[in-house]
């Protein structure tokens, strides 16, 4: 848009002068042309001066008789012979527009109002070229405002980004502190932390939790339980007992019993019945459910232990498959609950009996 009012402005807005003359026309067939034999050149209307003059062909004075609504070219004119009110001349581009030419100069009325007729498209013209010429301005204003912001659209966040960094700069420097005192701080917290995290994965059972917990966890195994104990005897391992074991071989869990505590390389005090019917089970189980003894060239078996899936181990001082509700002792164990320990002490008893490689951890 702003390109079509440029040209247009440079179109519209010239005028002619013919050589170095003061005198300037705006039509080009006017009459005061038809001798020039200098160059014709354009010049805008905006770069001349108060001494350059219209040409007089282009400015004809008329007739009015007072303010008659009619003028006359023709000073002689029939139409100005009854004239009272004082005759005076004025150009014809003052009076084109609101006034008539008289009707008894009908013998030169085509060629004057074909000069009113020009006239008229000249001023309508010079009208339009002053309209452009004002639009082109404000055009230009515009894009000149337009690319004042796009030169300076990133300045003043840039700016505002660099003096924050600046004032942030300034205040750390300020305020610089030991950084002994800082790896302090932070070792202290370290290790606050770490016995969160080991006191979170660390319960602790007494008594006649055991029996419960026992129970749950054969009950709560889903890959494999590893139960290891002095003695293997009914009081734990009853009727009640056996069916759950069962259960658990049925859903493919992997159980291991290791027993086997020897007082003068002798093991004594658990129930025969008990241990030949969980061997009778094993059998059947399709390698789902072992039963191990220490073997009789090696010491016996202390541990107490329970451990399943990884997710927990319970070791301590009870005796899991011989000590049973009727138990007076006074017995604890430590749950842990971290899967890297659970997991070591799974291997450790695995290893033992050669049987890596029997689940998979």
């Amino acid at each position: 848009m702003i390109l079509i009012y440029i040209v247009s402005f440079f179109i519209q807005s010239n005028v002619i002068i013919c050589g170095n003359s003061n005198i300037y026309h705006i039509d080009s067939n006017c009459e005061g042309l038809s001798n020039c034999k200098s160059k014709l050149s354009f010049v805008s209307i905006a770069s001349l001066s108060q001494s350059n003059k219209l040409c007089g062909y282009e400015n004809e004075k008329v007739l009015i008789c007072g303010n008659s609504g009619v003028f006359h070219k023709d000073e002689n004119c029939k139409g100005l012979s009854n004239c009272k009110s004082g005759i005076k001349k004025v150009n014809l581009r003052s009076v084109v527009n609101s006034k008539k030419y008289c009707g008894w100069e009908s013998g030169e009325s085509n060629n004057i109002s074909k000069v009113a007729e020009d006239t008229k498209v000249n001023m309508a013209s010079k009208e339009d070229n002053y309209s452009d010429s004002l639009m082109f301005f404000i055009g230009l204003i515009l894009l000149g405002f337009l690319i004042y912001l796009a030169a300076n659209y990133k300045k003043t966040p840039l700016k505002n980004e660099e003096n924050y960094l600046e004032d942030r700069l300034s205040k750390l420097e300020q305020n610089r502190f030991d950084e002994s005192k800082v790896n302090e701080f932070i070792n202290a917290k370290i290790k606050e932390l770490e016995k969160r995290k080991f006191s979170s994965k660390i319960q602790i059972l007494k008594n006649t939790e055991h029996i419960s917990y026992l129970e749950s966890k054969l009950t709560e195994a889903k890959g494999y339980i590893i139960i290891t104990s002095g003695w293997i005897t009914k009081s734990v391992v009853d009727d009640r007992f056996v069916e759950l074991l069962k259960r658990k071989i049925q859903q493919n869990v992997k159980v291991l019993f290791v027993y086997g505590y020897k007082f003068n390389s002798k093991h004594n005090g658990s129930d025969d019945i008990v241990i030949k019917r969980l061997k009778e089970i094993s059998i059947k189980s399709n390698g789902c459910f072992l039963i191990k003894e220490i073997p009789s060239n090696k010491q016996g078996n202390h541990s107490k232990c329970l451990i399943f899936d990884n997710k927990e181990a319970a070791i301590g001082s009870y005796n899991w498959l011989s000590t049973g509700k009727k138990s007076y002792n006074v017995d604890k164990s430590v749950i842990i609950k971290d899967s890297l320990e659970v997991k070591k002490e799974a291997i450790h008893f695995l290893e033992y009996f050669g049987l890596k490689h029997w689940v998979n951890l």
